[in-house]
């Protein structure tokens, strides 16, 4: 290690002088200790769970209702099937947004339909996304990790899965935008 004053010792334990090129280099520089408390400054801190246990439920109950489906004969007609199950969770509006029809083709939904595979989902995690504003009663930001499981019914398809996240804005009684 450096010593200070004027030279470096070695592994033997003698010390050696420093040579012209090590001579003009800077000193090291020593920052100052942090003021906060570890994880951030005094109070800026979130507590463990700051979502209600009635606000993880809603998100989670959303997400697994509008991501699993049942493509097989006589099920699941489309992906907005998914949506239209979900009317216990949004609100009207969301509701009319995210039932509306779409001209867009959904190639997941193809190849699910043409394995006749159903499709389930697992929620990995529910959490207060980075930089939300803290959770009140009446208003959550929540992030969702899920992890959808397919499976083929059909003798060409093959188990799969997909991960996904959502992030939703949460009232007091219902899913009132999905952010992502």
């Amino acid at each position: 290690g450096v010593l200070a004053g004027s030279g470096t010792r070695t592994g033997s334990g003698e010390t050696r002088q420093p040579t012209d090129a090590t001579a003009s280099l800077p000193a090291p520089t020593v920052l100052p200790a942090t003021t906060g408390t570890p994880g951030g400054p005094a109070g800026a801190t979130r507590p463990a769970s700051p979502l209600s246990p009635d606000q993880a439920a809603a998100a989670v109950s959303y997400v697994m209702t509008v991501n699993s489906h049942d493509a097989r004969p006589g099920r699941d007609t489309g992906p907005l099937d998914s949506y239209r199950r979900a009317r216990p969770y949004v609100t009207g509006d969301l509701y009319a947004l995210i039932t509306a029809s779409s001209q867009r083709g959904d190639y997941q939904w193809s190849s699910w339909a043409a394995e006749q595979a159903t499709v389930s989902v697992a929620v990995l995690r529910v959490a207060v996304p980075d930089g939300a504003p803290t959770p009140t009663a009446s208003t959550a930001y929540v992030r969702v990790l899920f992890r959808q499981q397919v499976t083929p019914h059909a003798a060409a398809g093959s188990p799969s899965s997909l991960d996904g996240e959502v992030s939703l804005l949460m009232g007091s009684e219902a899913v009132l935008a999905q952010c992502g």
